[in-house]
């Protein structure tokens, strides 16, 4: 939910679609769209600052982390991020910067920019972002010895 209204990414079993739902603030009615690419498991979702709508998902059986974009004026852009990953992932907009995490991975990069930074991390599965209003990214996940938190103070 923005400012504006409410979006909902949702993968639709039936048409084996990825889809977003958007219901302006006040209103009664929903609008749907197709976002043009085929998921196949995790799905999370951001917006930011700007209106923009950022999804990260899996589509194939091998979990291969995709990410798709909708700018505030429409139009889907869809990319594959890293090759051989396991998607237990989650994506979160913060400092005007998108962070996806993915198994033992951490990718970053800026809102308006095409290339993304990759470095190691050490989360492996059922991991959760979050952001504080100073910009620090925290993780938590489960780690070689159980529940553990991961905390970036500088973001890129």
């Amino acid at each position: 939910m923005d400012t504006e209204g409410v979006h909902v990414v949702y993968a639709d079993a039936s048409s084996y679609q990825l889809r977003r739902a958007y219901r302006p603030l006040g209103s009664v009615s929903w609008s749907f769209e197709t976002v043009p690419v085929t998921p196949a498991g995790l799905v999370a979702v951001a917006l930011d600052e700007a209106g923009g709508v950022h999804v990260g998902l899996s589509t194939d059986s091998y979990g291969i982390p995709n990410y798709a974009y909708r700018s505030p004026a429409g139009g889907w852009t869809t990319e594959a991020l890293t090759a051989g990953s396991i998607p237990t992932f989650d994506l979160i907009v913060l400092g005007g910067a998108v962070h996806v995490m993915s198994y033992g991975l951490h990718l970053s990069r800026a809102v308006a920019a095409s290339e993304w930074t990759t470095e190691p991390a050490p989360w492996f599965a059922g991991a959760s972002l979050a952001g504080t209003a100073d910009g620090t990214l925290h993780a938590v996940f489960t780690g070689l010895t159980g529940i553990q938190h991961a905390r970036r103070m500088e973001c890129p």
